[in-house]
């Protein structure tokens, strides 16, 4: 976990490391900022890196409701409005992608370039992911959140010994109802009509493994935002942030660079 200290203005945690361009971290659901510890150092090198604990998570747990997407990306953009950052360049991990597709669609003019991991605009497309969004939530309160955690990051997730207790305490000190209520508004939030007002260069990065969140997610990312480019890591899964963080890094740095 990054050592970088947090700050809370409004409500909100957030660190922030490095000088540089403004680059934003969007987390994924049901964890927080501190999941970024393996890139976060590399991105400070070249960047003034902003990466707040969402609305319910982490160290912004008590904020309340309501948890839906729009509200936290208007939360970030407040964050950054306090910070005196008019425009910047947007990261979003997995559900983190959907928090940073509706800041690139309703602030338009003030994201630079865009950078969707893992990411995807509507997960209830198929039988299998309509299965998930009606299983996982009776798993998380039947096992509560630290059972669950562990449970993702031994077994459901690869991420390596040397990570699965570290995600594992990320995930699992989430407060139970209020990851319910969190991913109940990440799992039903359909973002594909937002897709054609995003108006910065954008790239999709996905792994080539990813069974979590397919390949035809990074597709529909491409089709659906103009202009949108795709770059592949092909033995990367969902958790490639943590098991290719060197990929992660180099692609994004690259595309943002250009």
């Amino acid at each position: 976990m990054s050592e970088t200290p947090s700050t809370q203005i409004s409500g909100l945690t957030f660190m922030e490391e490095g000088s540089g361009p403004p680059l934003v971290l969007i987390h994924g659901l049901m964890m927080s900022g501190g999941m970024f510890s393996t890139v976060l150092p590399r991105f400070a090198e070249k960047h003034r890196v902003i990466c707040a604990d969402l609305r319910g998570h982490g160290g912004s747990a008590d904020l309340g409701p309501p948890y839906t997407i729009p509200q936290l990306a208007k939360d970030v953009v407040v964050l950054l409005d306090r910070l005196g950052i008019d425009q910047f360049d947007l990261f979003g991990y997995s559900n983190g992608g959907i928090v940073a597709e509706c800041i690139g669609a309703t602030y338009a003019p003030r994201v630079r370039r865009l950078v969707l991991a893992c990411a995807y605009a509507y997960n209830r497309g198929t039988l299998r992911e309509k299965v998930e969004a009606a299983v996982v939530p009776w798993v998380i309160r039947l096992l509560g959140m630290p059972k669950f955690s562990r449970f993702m990051f031994s077994h459901a997730l690869e991420v390596g010994a040397g990570s699965v207790t570290s995600l594992a305490e990320i995930m699992g000190s989430n407060d139970k109802h209020l990851m319910l209520k969190a991913l109940h508004e990440g799992t039903f939030f359909d973002a594909r009509p937002l897709l054609s007002n995003i108006e910065a260069p954008t790239l999709i990065i996905a792994g080539g493994r990813d069974d979590a969140v397919p390949m035809h997610h990074a597709e529909q990312l491409v089709s659906g935002i103009n202009g949108a480019k795709l770059e592949v890591v092909p033995e990367g899964k969902h958790t490639l942030i943590w098991t290719n963080p060197d990929d992660v890094v180099t692609v994004t740095e690259r595309f943002l660079e250009a």
